[in-house]
């Protein structure tokens, strides 16, 4: 497997690439603190990709799979890691305004 990165380290990951109806939503518990600067992070307007804190999340979640990608110990698992960060990487290039 390629040690090349699949996602651009320092691009935000934040559109929902699924139609409604195939989305799946996770449910997030974090302590009040976290759950307070997350608030204020996408109040303060200094990071205009982060809209939501399910922005930021979504964002967290797929750099966070890049970084496991490198660590995978599972042949497989790090080709299904791959697999789908191509796609999530497609699909925003797909989504992204021309």
């Amino acid at each position: 497997m390629s040690d090349d990165p699949i996602i651009e380290r320092d691009r935000c990951y934040t559109r929902s690439t699924q139609p409604a109806e195939s989305s799946v939503e996770v449910e997030v518990t974090v302590p009040p603190e976290v759950a307070e600067l997350l608030a204020a992070l996408v109040a303060s307007g200094d990071f205009p990709d982060y809209e939501s804190v399910g922005d930021f999340m979504r964002d967290a979640a797929v750099h966070r799979l890049e970084a496991l990608r490198g660590v995978a110990r599972d042949g497989e698992a790090e080709r299904s890691l791959e697999d789908l960060l191509g796609r999530v990487s497609a699909m925003e290039d797909a989504l992204r305004p021309k």
